[in-house]
Order: structure tokens, then sequence, then C-alpha cells
């Protein structure tokens, strides 16, 4: 029987030692659609101004960004869209995906920096780039694509919050072994109620329905700040607490959350990075009625290591079982 595996999303170093371990076996996999020495190169939609404290601690939310991200040899520039400084069309042809920041301004809202990102944004997922959203980009990208977002209406969401992970989380290729839920560091009063048409829930908690969303393997969104650390969440409430009115019950609570929780930033950003770095692998035809049972049962345990889609992956382990 033969039987032919559709593209999947994988790190390009997963690519390569799939198919050193199946021509080991003497089945036919495939080559990566993206040569994973070629030189990359990723785009940051910078939507706010850091306070004063991230500026000089770490040199700007840019920076954070970057460095929760970037691997050496890849070029990695910022645009300051939240100054009206965008990327031409010529530009989003350039890079394989854009990551889009958090921002004090309403995703909802209708500022013309925010209507023409709203654009941007669509124009790059029918290019096929990938879209990384951080909390206001987060909305922004559920917004433009047909999605609805507002203000929150239990408030404001500040310190760390625990969230849960729908079952559609595993089936991501860059979702390996994630835990059932994770403690994660949030600043916000808007959020996603309603998602694009093609989008899933991957995570939620008990006050907000939509915490990560994606589309596919081309997008993903998340409500929390995996570029936070402990201090600049401080210097957020701190910095921002009387700016927006927020009030001081609501910023106790939070630094409280601080105080006792511990965020799983580490764990959000490995995800972030996990699918942001992923490219397209073609994999060709296997032929299981050539493969002995030791090669066969050897095949299934690589599949175990292996994330696919579900469909997909049944069929797969039910044809191996019949050898």
């Amino acid at each position: 029987m033969g039987l032919h595996v559709l593209t999947a999303a994988v790190e390009p170093t997963d690519c390569i030692q799939l198919l050193h371990t199946y021509n080991s076996m003497g089945l036919q996999v495939p080559t990566c659609s993206v040569d994973p020495t070629k030189h990359r190169k990723f785009a940051i939609l910078l939507s706010g101004h850091a306070s004063e404290y991230i500026r000089k601690t770490y040199g700007g939310v840019a920076v954070l960004i970057k460095n929760m991200l970037s691997d050496d040899g890849e070029t990695w520039d910022t645009f300051h869209i939240v100054d009206g400084v965008f990327p031409s069309d010529e530009d989003l042809y350039k890079y394989e995906g854009f990551i889009i920041t958090g921002s004090f301004e309403d995703s909802h809202g209708s500022k013309p920096w925010v209507l023409r990102l709203c654009e941007v944004v669509r124009k790059a997922y029918k290019m096929k780039k990938r879209l990384l959203g951080i909390c206001f980009g987060h909305q922004v990208i559920c917004r433009a694509l047909g999605g609805r977002t507002g203000r929150a209406t239990h408030g404001w969401e500040l310190g760390v919050k625990n969230i849960q992970l729908a079952d559609a989380m595993w089936l991501k290729s860059y979702a390996h072994q994630l835990p059932s839920s994770l403690n994660i560091l949030e600043a916000h009063q808007d959020e996603v109620f309603e998602l694009p048409p093609g989008g899933e829930v991957l995570a939620s908690s008990k006050t907000t329905c939509v915490e990560i969303f994606a589309m596919g393997n081309q997008v993903l969104g998340v409500q929390g700040h995996p570029e936070f650390t402990e201090d600049i969440a401080f210097d957020i409430l701190d910095t921002y607490a009387k700016k927006h009115g927020i009030p001081e019950g609501v910023v106790a609570r939070a630094k409280l959350t601080l105080q006792v929780s511990k965020a799983d930033s580490q764990i959000l950003r490995r995800m972030c990075k996990s699918f942001i770095k992923a490219t397209s692998c073609q994999m060709q035809t296997v032929d299981f009625s050539q493969m002995s049972i030791e090669t066969a049962y050897a095949a299934r345990k690589g599949f175990e290591c292996y994330s696919l889609d579900s469909k997909l992956e049944h069929e797969l382990r039910s044809a191996i079982c019949r050898q």
C-alpha cells in the first residue's frame, strides 16, 4: 500500500533528523522546501512605545523580541508602525515572518495606523507569511482576518495568569511537550471575542476565552507577553497604572500574583520561536507494503515523535499496524 504524507510544518533541524532517520530505514522521505542554510529575514512591527525603564534596561521592546526569537546569522528589522513607519508591499516579500508587538492602543479602534496595520496583516497573510501576534498583535491579527475584538467585560488583566491548553494545541508542530496549563504574564484590557474563519482556540482561561489562537500553521496569536520578565511586569504596573486610570485594587492584586506565582515565560518563548522558525517539509510516498515488521515498528516509533494532522496521523498508524 502506498501512502502519501502531506505537508507538515517542522523545524529545519527536525527535517534533517527525519531525513536521516527514514533514509536509514530505506524509506523515501522528504526534503525541506526551504533550505535550512538559507539566510533568514524577519520583521518586527512595533506597535507601542516602551517605558523609560524598558528602554534603559533592555534597549526597548524590539530588542526583547529579537533576543527571544532570533538566531545567529539572521536579519531582524524593525518597523515603528506606531509612528507611521510601515513596510512597503515590496518589503513584505523580503521576510519569512512578521511579529506584531503589544500596544496600549485599542485593537478595535479606528486610528489610521491601526487600520493600515490591518491591511498589512491581510496582505502578509495572502502572501503566506507567518504572523505572530503578541497581546495587541494577537487581537489585531484576529480583527484583520475577520474576527472580532473589543473591551474585555471583566476589565484589566494584569500580572500572572493561569491558562489551560486546548486539545488542538497538541496537534501543532511547535507545541511539543507542553504542560496542560501555563502561567503567563499579561497586561491588557481588550480581548478576542470571535475568531476569524479557520481560526482555532489553543488556550483559554477562566476570564478570557481566547488566550492563544492559531490559523493553520501560518498564524499564532498569544494574549500574554512571553517577552516580559517579572521586573518589566512590575514596571508596567507602576508606570501605566495612573496614566490609564487602573484602580489601585487591581494593581495591588496583580502585584500579589507576581509575588506568589512564577510565569512559565521560557516555555511560551520556546513555543513562539518554534512557530516563527518552522519551515514546510514535503513528504514523499512511503510504501508500507515493502516494509519489514521491524522497519514498520521503527517507523511507528518515529511517527510518535512527529506532530502531524490528526486524521493523517491516524491513517499512518493504521497502515503501519497492518504490517
